[in-house]
């Protein structure tokens, strides 16, 4: 129940409390098999997280040999496992999830909270890289901003049911004002995208309406009035100042004609890029193709895209079937319509804070939808 507040304060913790959790749930399943016999419902994630790790782990060993595929072998067990972990923690024990959704708030809560201090220049602890773009705990803004997708979605249910209106409005409002201010672009349009999603799937669709329009609009003029910079980098894209829109479409570029060499295991690895902005700027080294899908195309093909896309659908598919109970399912969708979109602009998968909380909250939010579909915290 730690492990949320270590994803947002802590990748050391995080590593600690993941590898002894794991570990711990490794040697109890293995002593009491029936304990954590797989439950039908879901068969079929496990099947999609067997076949992400085949997958990955033999186009690795095609393309890069098997240093680099034992990596990603360990890397990719231990995204399935700690699915496992959480879901069994949590299965058939409404107790536990109480607990879990208050250590969820908590580390949202704290990970919002410093990130309203950084935006008022109070960054005890030195975190920032950027003073233009808030960070939390991070030292990096992406990071960041892709876990307040998910913070950002799980305030706007649980307070969905609160009669006091201050805080339906205060609670995810500030969480948007925080997206905002990291001027994550890809992040902010994969969340107006998951909350029109959102707004598609509820109930009371007329008074969630009203709410988002409220807590949206008041965080983007407040942000538009003290601090513009998210403003600047969407004008930068839309005219292309400082070549940044160049060096996306290059990027993209040198990915498809990497892919292209090795259609179905990829070519291994996505070379280092520096580009030179024209008329001057900041010179930027940059690492991966900014799109997650071709990034996958590269490392590991066509086979590891089906693979990995063959994944989140398995996810999409639980929370379709159980649409019609109209709580975590919501929720589920619309996240993961936000990072659909948001993968097209950033590799967030390659971000291990990013990917742990995305597993970890799935596998809470699937827990719900197997036992009863109630998602209550109170």
């Amino acid at each position: 129940m730690l492990f949320p507040v270590a994803l947002v304060t802590s990748i050391t913790l995080t590593g600690i409390l993941l590898y002894v959790g794991l570990a711990s749930f490794a040697i109890l399943s293995f002593i009491n098999k029936r304990k954590f016999e797989t439950p039908e419902e879901i068969r079929p994630i496990v099947y999609a997280f067997l076949i992400y790790i085949f997958s990955f782990f033999i186009t690795k060993l095609v393309n890069s040999g098997f240093d680099e595929s034992s990596k990603v072998l360990s890397r990719t067990v231990q995204d399935f496992l700690l699915f496992l972990w959480t879901f069994f923690f949590l299965y058939k024990n409404d107790e536990r999830k109480q607990y879990v959704g208050k250590s969820l708030i908590l580390a949202g809560s704290l990970t919002v909270i410093y990130g309203l201090f950084q935006f008022f220049h109070l960054d005890f602890l030195h975190r920032q890289e950027n003073l233009e773009r808030i960070s939390g705990f991070h030292k990096n803004a992406y990071s960041y901003a892709g876990q307040l997708i998910i913070f950002f979605f799980y305030f706007l249910y649980i307070t969905k049911k609160t009669k006091n209106v201050f805080l339906k409005i205060l609670i995810p409002g500030l969480s948007f004002f925080c997206i905002l201010n990291t001027s994550e672009r890809a992040v902010v349009l994969g969340v107006v995208v998951g909350l029109l999603v959102y707004l598609i799937l509820t109930n009371d669709k007329k008074g969630e309406i009203t709410r988002s329009v409220i807590f949206t609009s008041i965080p983007f003029v407040t942000s538009l009035f003290f601090h513009n910079y998210f403003l600047k980098r969407i004008n930068n894209t839309i005219a292309g100042a400082g070549g940044m829109k160049n060096a996306r479409f290059k990027l993209w570029e040198i990915a498809l004609g990497l892919w292209k060499k090795n259609i179905l295991f990829g070519t291994g690895k996505f070379p280092p890029y520096v580009h030179v902005p024209a008329g001057g700027g900041q010179v930027q080294h940059l690492t991966h193709a900014h799109n997650i899908y071709l990034q996958i195309l590269v490392t590991n093909g066509l086979i590891g895209l089906i693979a990995y896309l063959n994944l989140i659908f398995s996810f999409l598919l639980i929370a379709i079937r159980n649409l019609k109970n109209k709580t975590a399912s919501v929720i589920l969708i619309s996240i993961i319509a936000s990072f659909l979109i948001e993968g097209i602009f950033e590799f967030f998968w390659g971000d291990s804070e990013v990917r742990y909380l995305i597993i970890y909250f799935f596998g809470f939010l699937v827990s719900v939808l197997v036992d009863s579909d109630k998602l209550v915290v109170e």
